[in-house]
């Protein structure tokens, strides 16, 4: 099992997974649903995404192993609001105290050694170091945005297989780093925009 110490980044890694292992995005119903009824005492079948927040949603999907011969079957993952289990949780999340559901960590993604494809969802993920993105040893592409936080940038010119990344917000961005970054990705073959 892989040590992912933000519960946020759990919860949508877990996401990703189960919706893949039932090939349903609408997985929380069918896997946490007779759980869900065992310790609420309410039955599945009155609730809708559009009810009160289920907090007890969050903690059952934490409970959810999460083996990393799971994270290896994950080949593309935005890390937006586009989760099942944020919909179930707090149906109108998005108006929660900022940052419920925004990832401040990414160490624990490098479990997912087979990932192509990464983006890291503007406004949802802040202020993490990027330097877990190394251990991605398959990532060739990255979306990104200047307005993150992000600390490490460095580690961007450490991505071994990385061919095209999509900066967001470069032209304002108040860091200088992030241009020198793009350069240098440039000129090693990266495709930029």
């Amino acid at each position: 099992m892989t040590d992912i110490p933000d519960r946020n980044l759990r919860l949508a890694l877990t996401d990703e997974v189960e919706r893949r292992r039932i090939d349903n995005y609408w997985w929380v119903g069918p896997t946490l649903g007779a759980d869900y009824e065992q310790r609420s005492g309410v039955a599945w079948e009155t609730l809708g995404t559009d009810a009160e927040p289920l907090p007890l949603i969050e903690t059952l999907v934490l409970e959810l192993p999460l083996e990393t011969e799971r994270l290896h079957t994950i080949t593309t993952l935005t890390l937006d609001g586009d989760r099942d289990v944020y919909a179930w949780g707090y149906p109108h999340w998005w108006d929660l105290e900022p940052g419920h559901y925004e990832i401040h960590d990414l160490r624990g993604i490098e479990g997912c050694v087979n990932l192509v494809f990464l983006s890291l969802g503007q406004g949802l993920v802040g202020g993490c170091s990027l330097a877990p993105l190394r251990g991605l040893p398959a990532l060739e592409h990255l979306v990104v945005c200047t307005t993150g936080g992000f600390t490490e940038l460095d580690s961007l010119l450490e991505l071994p297989a990385l061919k095209r990344i999509e900066v967001w917000n470069l032209g304002t961005a108040k860091e200088p780093v992030w241009t020198r970054i793009v350069d240098e990705l440039r000129a090693h073959g990266v495709q930029t925009s």
